[in-house]
Formats: structure tokens, sequence, C-alpha cells
């Protein structure tokens, strides 16, 4: 014998399919009429014949239960305490999905079975198909959704008061907002591009990472022997405690033999003077002494008094007025500001212009790593807006991707309402 599956209808799952692999399929509840009909999630006690059974019958190799979110449903919670009672033979899995993607992760189990797995493996594939998995909702109003409790007033707000009829994504378990739009082949637009972008991201990921630019990207010359002499004769002709500027300079910077203040201070105080005696650093001192005294002597003639501030910087315009008292900025630095803001602005808008070509430059997905995955578009009494949506995604979407419709069950329909779409995706 071998492991066993069972779901609900919540998982939408053609009858065909269902016992192509040997899939039990428990219906939920329907109860009222009309618009004031709802469902009712599945009970414990009914859950734990149902798995006692399919245990009995499997030879108690184990059973794997997919049940609808538990955010969405109490399924989940019946389940569990269910499970409980077998000592550990059943695997409950929270899907934190619905639709094809539950679907799909019960074929992927029964798969699995069948090739002899166990338990644990069962589980695995099953779980791997739920994290692969992805699904999209459209419908014509959120009245029954926000009726069940599965949406916010905000969200309700949407499509009532706004007219807008949204996109929802099913994502851990609960229906968030993907997509607002004013019309149906505008929603059917999007459903298409919010599919397609869903591969290319899986695909993109396959590919190596900078394996096509660093391939086309051109090699750094290596330094020749010319390049290094030519370094070393300017080390040598600007001297090694030359500033960054002399040492650009290179051998065009000619240092001054006879000047015999910088002499002596590269040389140690000693320098050679322009007469040919030898000057010393005393010399030098005195000359700096004297041009001292001489700015001292024309400070005081202008009228300046620094001794009160002798530490602060001062910045003189040759108007006599001193801007560093008055805290204004001198042009110069006003010109580096205006400098710096327009060098940003460029910079913003060169990067706006290289992700507006970066899209335009998108890789065909036809030239990407191809990724198997299994497409599914559920409608309710829509077959022909669903053969229409089918058809514009196998335009978009490779080979590789299978396309199948199915219809959207009766206890999903009370909460989605006629005319609601849905498109699953799973990795294969």
């Amino acid at each position: 014998m071998s492991v066993l599956v069972v779901t609900d209808s919540s998982a939408c799952l053609p009858p065909a399919l269902a016992a192509e692999y040997g899939i039990t399929v428990l219906d939920f509840h329907a109860e009222g009429e009309g618009d004031e009909e709802t469902t009712a999630g599945l009970g414990a006690l009914e859950l734990t014949a149902c798995y006692a059974r399919l245990l009995e019958r499997g030879g108690d190799d184990g059973v794997v239960a997919l049940h609808i979110s538990k955010e969405l449903s109490g399924t989940w919670s019946s389940a569990s305490q269910a499970a409980a009672v077998l000592d550990g033979r059943v695997e409950v899995i929270d899907t934190m999905s619905g639709g094809m993607v539950i679907g799909q992760a019960a074929i992927a189990a029964a798969r699995c079975a069948d090739e002899g797995g166990s338990l644990d493996e069962c589980r695995g594939a099953a779980q791997h198909a739920i994290d692969t998995g992805q699904l999209w909702l459209f419908v014509n109003r959120l009245d029954t959704l926000a009726r069940g409790g599965r949406l916010t007033a905000g969200q309700r707000l949407l499509s009532t008061a706004l007219a807008i009829k949204p996109i929802m994504h099913l994502a851990g378990g609960r229906l968030e907002l993907a997509a607002k739009t004013r019309t149906r082949s505008k929603a059917m637009e999007r459903m298409v591009t919010l599919a397609t972008n869903a591969y290319r991201d899986v695909a993109e990921a396959l590919v190596p990472t900078g394996s096509t630019e660093q391939s086309e990207a051109p090699e750094a010359p290596e330094p020749s022997d010319e390049a290094d002499t030519a370094a070393e004769d300017a080390e040598l002709a600007v001297g090694p405690t030359a500033g960054p500027a002399a040492r650009e300079a290179g051998a065009d910077t000619v240092v001054p033999a006879d000047d015999g203040v910088q002499a002596a201070d590269r040389h140690g105080g000693h320098g050679t003077d322009d007469e040919g005696g030898t000057g010393t650093a005393d010399d030098a001192d005195g000359a700096d002494d004297a041009d001292r005294a001489d700015r001292d002597v024309s400070d005081d003639e202008d009228g300046e008094d620094t001794s009160e501030t002798p530490d602060r910087p001062r910045i003189f315009n040759f108007g006599g007025r001193d801007r560093s008292e008055k805290g204004e900025k001198p042009e110069k630095a006003e010109k580096a500001d205006k400098s710096e803001k327009s060098e940003k602005s460029d910079k913003s808008e060169h990067e706006r212009l290289r992700l507006r070509r970066r899209a335009e430059e998108q890789v065909p997905l036809r030239d990407l790593p191809r990724v198997p995955m299994h497409l599914a578009v559920h409608h309710r009494e829509a077959e022909d807006a669903a053969e229409e949506l089918r058809a514009n995604l196998r335009e978009q979407l490779p080979e590789c991707v299978v396309i199948s419709v199915v219809d959207i069950s009766h206890a999903m329909a009370v909460h989605t309402g006629p005319g609601a779409l849905a498109v699953s995706m799973v990795q294969d």
C-alpha cells in the first residue's frame, strides 16, 4: 500500500484529475440560499472519520491532508485536532493558499506516493509546490468576500464607493491588494503581466550572477615597463616629500636648487645662496621675522585689531568687509553649492534613464533558463474570458509552462461571485 492524499473543495481540483491520482476531495458545507448563501468549514469529527478510513485503506502508511489556509477557514484547526487523535500518522499541511495551488500540491504528493515515497517525502513534495505557488484573484465586486469577514472595510470600499475592480493576491494565507483596475479588460491584461513577471523573477534567479556582465567587460590593461620607468623618473625629479599635485606633474616639475630657504628645509637647514656662500637656518628665521613685522605694521595702519580673536579664521573681501563676521558664504562657496546640487540632480536623472533603459532592454523570456511550471486559469461562469486569458498567457510564456482552465468550485464561488477569474502558478 502507499500514502494517501486528501484535500477539500477549495482546491478546485477537477474530478478527472482527482480520480486519476486517487485523491480524496471533501466538500465544504453550503448554508442558505441566494445572496444569503455561505459556507461552513469541515468539523473535527468528520475529518477524524475520513482520516481513519484512509489509514485503513492505505495500510497505515500515512495520510497527507491539504486544506485551505487557516487564515480563511477553521478547517485547518479541525484537521489538526483530528490528526492528534491518530498518533501522528496524518500530516496536516497549512497551505496558506487556495485554488489549484492546493490542487497541484495534492497531485505532487500523490505522484510521490505512487513512486513509493514515504510519508515525509510526500509531505516534502507537497510543501515544495506550496512554497513556489502564487494565486491572483479578480472579482467583479468584493461584497461577498467582505461579508464572510475575509476582507477589511477599506478593501471593500475599493469596489463599492470607488468603483475599482481590484486584483487580489493570496500571500501568506491572506488576501492582499495586488493591483487596481477600472475595467475587466484592464484587469485581465494586468493578470497576464503579474504572471509573466512572476515567471521572469524565477527564471532570472537561475542565471549566474554577473556572468554576462563580466564576460562582456573589457579587461584592464596591464601596466607596462615604460609606465613604471616614467613613474620612477617623476618620483626622483619631484622628490619623496612633494605633494600629490607635484607628483601628478611628473618629470616636468623642476625643483629650484638655488632657493635658499627651501633648500635649507630640504637639506637639514643648509642651502646655497646666490653669491655662492653658505646660508644658515638663522638667516631664514631672520627674514621671516622681518616679513612678520612688516605685516603687523600694515595691519596697524589699516586699523584692524587682531589681538581679540587670534585663532578665528579671517576671510577678507577686497571691498573691505569681513564676511566671516557676517556669517555669509563667499561667492566661491555659493558656486560650489550650486554646482553640487546640479551634479546631484544630473545623477538622479541619469539613474532614472538607466532604469528606464534597463526595463526596455529586458532579456526576452525565450533567452532565460526554462522553468517548468503549471498555470491554471480559474473561472466561475466566465468560460470565454478564461479562454481569452489563457490565450494571452500562452503568447507571453514559454512552452515549458503548462496552462489549463478549471472551474471555481461551488464553495469558493459563494465568496467570489459569478464572473470571477483567478490565475495560479506552481513550479514543478
